[in-house]
């Protein structure tokens, strides 16, 4: 018989799979909930990584990161209440005091039991769409008014996009290079299945699994796989996503699948998690967003729909078409910076200094907000638009880079301007400054767990070192740079991977 765990502050209701607070109650993946049980079962004792994942993913075949974006998950949901302990290289033990009774027999928290906890969003413009939209009454009004205003209003040649039925999430494509990343096509997949779960009816991972062949694709599905999904499952909508970018630069792209639409966009972010996220909320606006919405909607659609199809031309290597089309963005959305520095980026990739440090000054005199700007990104791309032009003026830029990036706590780019600096010392012969840079290097890739950027600083001072006669160092860097590369399954082009001593 199922069973409701209750604990200081919450219970557990194995069969509805909600967790009740005082003030708010979540509903939580079946996976999720799997990994609670089995924790509570074993209370007070650390249970490994194997176990853990033998017992709750025992059905398919996934990386531990799935485990350890689960029990991050469990963490967000409970807030200040602790309930997991991690044992570094040990494992994990549940440390809340619960009790259990048979699902028929009832449970009440008085306000005195409950401890406070945190409202996951309860108050901002997702969370009130959600407590609304549980009301069974006031749905189907609220979609077929929003249905018909967006009918007449604005889309009066297009068919309507449903927005009830089942949500399908398909395997995230992943091409994020090395190991680290390997748990993204089951493991986010997972997590945006449970991000949606409570606003929109999203079919279970192990629902989703048998309807897909390949999960480790780099490549987006076909029409004919998309129309099968569809006449299987009777879906309204599969999400198609795919990742790409590299550690604190992510772009997760989307296409949302209706039966009679697509729509199609990008987020920028530095972590899967939020990426996830917003992806959420932007599915669960397509679901029910508030009518007047719908105009700001309407126009952040034509704004994703040119940065995907931007993305997918540069890909390509259809370069002119790709610029146009973010300059396209730049004059919809002015103060857009985020798309003026991938813009930038682009033009240096194709030799356009002169274009990228135009699109860098507007963005560093747009900004205001100094410690919320990203000022070291925009200086440290501007100081690679001056690199081989005026060495003297870039170190300057490099300078800034650093200092505002040590401000932001931005560890990419505190390592990409260390390495930059770097280069410039060794050109003007200042081997011991080059020398320090490069290990600066280093070491704040390590602070961000980037294999790509540790095997490529690894890289940079074994080359350093052998060209300064130092073969010692050079050869223990170069041993740790191959186990790096070995070990994460890395594609670096470098003349000394393959180099033999």
């Amino acid at each position: 018989m199922a069973k409701v765990y209750y604990g200081d502050g919450f219970s557990i209701c194995c069969s509805t799979h909600q967790i009740q607070f005082n003030d708010r109650q979540v509903t939580v993946r079946p996976k999720t909930l799997a990994l609670i049980i089995e924790l509570i079962k074993q209370q007070d004792n650390v249970v490994n990584k194997e176990s853990l994942l033998a017992k709750v993913w025992d059905d398919v075949v996934c990386d531990e990161q799935v485990l350890f974006q689960t029990i991050s998950e469990i963490r967000k949901i409970f807030g200040p209440i602790q309930v997991i302990q991690t044992y570094p290289r040990k494992g994990y033990a549940w440390v809340a005091t619960v009790n259990s009774v048979p699902c028929s027999e009832t449970v009440s928290l008085t306000p005195s039991q409950i401890t406070p906890s945190v409202d996951l969003g309860s108050e901002n413009p997702l969370g009130l769409l959600l407590r609304w939209g549980k009301s069974k009454q006031a749905l189907p009004l609220y979609f077929f008014t929003v249905s018909l205003l967006l009918i007449f209003l604005f889309f009066p040649s297009k068919p309507t996009i449903p927005n009830d039925g089942t949500v399908i999430v398909l395997p995230v494509v992943n091409n994020v290079a090395g190991q680290d990343h390997l748990w993204v096509p089951l493991g986010a997949m997972d997590q945006l299945i449970g991000k949606l779960s409570r606003g929109a009816k999203v079919m279970s991972t192990e629902y989703v699994l048998p309807l897909v062949s390949q999960i480790k694709r780099t490549k987006a599905y076909s029409a004919d796989e998309l129309a099968s999904v569809f006449n299987t499952t009777g879906a309204n909508l599969i999400i198609e996503s795919e990742l790409s970018g590299s550690v604190h630069e992510y772009k997760l792209s989307y296409k949302l699948h209706f039966q009679h639409d697509v729509k199609v966009g990008v987020l920028f972010s530095d972590n899967v998690d939020e990426a996830l996220i917003s992806l959420a909320k932007t599915v669960l606006v397509y679901q029910g967003g508030k009518v007047e919405q719908f105009r700001v909607k309407f126009e952040s659609e034509l704004k994703n729909e040119m940065i995907h199809r931007a993305i997918a031309l540069q890909k390509e290597k259809q370069l002119v078409a790709a610029n146009q089309l973010l300059i396209s963005v730049l004059e919809l959305e002015p103060d857009n910076n985020r798309v003026r520095l991938l813009l930038a980026q682009w033009f240096v990739e194709q030799k356009m200094l002169s274009r990228a440090r135009e699109l860098l000054d507007v963005a560093i005199t747009q900004v205001r907000d100094k410690s919320q700007a990203r000022l070291g990104r925009l200086y440290y791309w501007r100081a690679i638009t001056l690199f081989d032009i005026a060495a003297d003026k870039a170190m300057l830029e490099l300078d800034k880079s650093l200092t505002y990036s040590l401000k932001e706590s931005d560890s990419l780019y505190l390592a990409y301007a260390s390495l930059a600096k770097g280069k410039l010392y060794q050109l003007s012969g200042k081997m011991e400054k080059a020398e320090t840079a490069f290990l600066n290097t280093l070491n704040f890739h390590r602070a961000i767990f980037c294999p790509m950027g540790i095997s490529t600083a690894k890289l940079v001072l074994a080359e350093f070192y052998r060209e300064n006669g130092n073969m010692a160092l050079s050869d223990e860097f170069l041993m740790a740079a191959r186990e790096q590369i070995e070990l994460h399954q890395l594609k670096i082009d470098h003349p000394l991977v393959n180099f033999n001593n």
